[in-house]
């Protein structure tokens, strides 16, 4: 059983986490860094959710002083006031998660989860490494990211196809995944392919296989279709078929059944389609340059990503999140100052979340130290 430390000096809050926690996790509650300190020594937790804001000392002065202790639990600050400070705080302090109040429940357990797997898959009591944005989800905490992630776990439910809209780099892909990750196909693969980079001569045979003398070299070999069966196909850039591939891959949503180039046989698969698109598809309908059966096919169920312009306060997330998978000097972990942050925020972002990441990985391998100031951070 896993054991959760909630150190929060608001009672209705420790009522709530009781409430919903599954069975398999066992809460233990304090309300001042000093219990916190004593607690945290004596009852061994395997997480604790600490408040930033205490009556005694700040939940930061509470996690520097826990940093000597021999069993290192994770530690998820919780605060009520996001502030690019108390992030880089909380990084320096040793922080693994971030969470600003309010919160859902529900993405609040999924991080706990998370967190938890990869401590007891690890076998250890050190500090967890984080996984990657593609396995552990989408980062943030906006509003728009957090109806995203609820119209995923609805979605995860359905068969249906799914339609991903929104600017290049905005995490396409990233949403794709986390669909097959929560649904039913989670054990089947997971394939991935940009339409805009298959050549046309090659698109038949890389969709839907091919037999053995259909072409020069051609051998047996099952296409992206067949070798999705009983799981999840992204088809990224949809937008850039030409309408003789369009025709192609709509026959085959329709039919649920591929015919390999050089073949007479139809065989059934079982696949999901996830399609995406930067392209205004809608206005590409109007120029009969995407045909409208295909459209429809594909829009049954929509999900749109803003841009992260439009989301800016997901940027610290984000960063923290970078950062925790690169390692400064002498394998530390390396924070922003907080001039940095503020020249980050008032950045454009033309290349969404893929832009930040690049930013952040450059400033990392200019820096030589752990702290990284607003002249590492440069854009193209």
């Amino acid at each position: 059983m896993w054991k959760i430390l909630l150190v929060d000096d608001e009672p209705k809050d420790h009522a709530l986490l009781a409430m919903v926690l599954p069975p398999e996790y066992r809460l233990v509650s304090c309300f001042t860094g000093q219990e916190a300190l004593s607690m945290v020594g004596e009852e061994k937790p395997d997480l604790v959710l600490l408040d930033i804001r205490l009556p005694d000392m700040s939940g930061i002065e509470v996690l520097k002083a826990l940093g000597s202790q021999s069993h290192r639990p994770i530690y998820f600050m919780l605060t009520g006031y996001p502030d690019t400070e108390l992030v880089v705080d909380s990084i320096k302090a040793g922080a693994d998660e971030y969470i600003v109040k309010p919160y859902r429940s529900r993405d609040l357990l999924r991080k706990i989860r998370k967190h938890l797997l990869i401590r007891g898959l690890q076998g250890e009591t050190t500090r967890p490494v984080p996984p990657g944005t593609a396995a552990g989800g989408l980062v943030g905490d906006s509003s728009a990211l957090r109806e995203i992630r609820s119209l995923i776990a609805t979605y995860a439910a359905s068969d249906e196809t799914v339609l991903i809209t929104g600017e290049s780099g905005t995490g396409k892909e990233v949403v794709a995944q986390a669909l097959h990750r929560d649904s039913a196909r989670s054990r089947g693969p997971f394939n991935a392919v940009n339409c805009g980079a298959v050549p046309e001569t090659l698109f038949e045979s890389e969709m839907f296989g091919s037999d053995r003398g259909a072409f020069t070299g051609a051998t047996n070999r099952p296409g992206l279709f067949e070798s999705s069966d009983g799981g999840t196909l992204f088809l990224d850039e949809i937008g850039e078929l030409s309408p003789s591939q369009q025709v192609k891959i709509l026959r085959v949503l329709e039919d649920k059944r591929v015919t390999p180039l050089g073949s007479h046989r139809a065989t059934p698969v079982d696949v999901r389609v996830i399609a995406a698109t930067n392209r205004d598809l809608r206005r590409a309908l109007e120029t009969r340059e995407f045909r409208s059966d295909l459209f429809y096919r594909i829009n049954v169920l929509r999900i749109s990503i803003p841009p992260l312009r439009e989301r800016r306060e997901d940027i610290p997330s984000l960063c923290f999140h970078f950062l925790r998978e690169l390692k400064g000097p002498g394998g530390g972990e390396s924070y922003l100052a907080p001039a940095s942050f503020q020249k980050l925020l008032r950045h454009s972002w033309p290349g969404n979340v893929r832009e930040l990441k690049n930013v952040i990985s450059r400033a990392r391998a200019l820096c030589e130290d752990e702290k990284i100031g607003p002249e590492y951070i440069q854009f193209d």
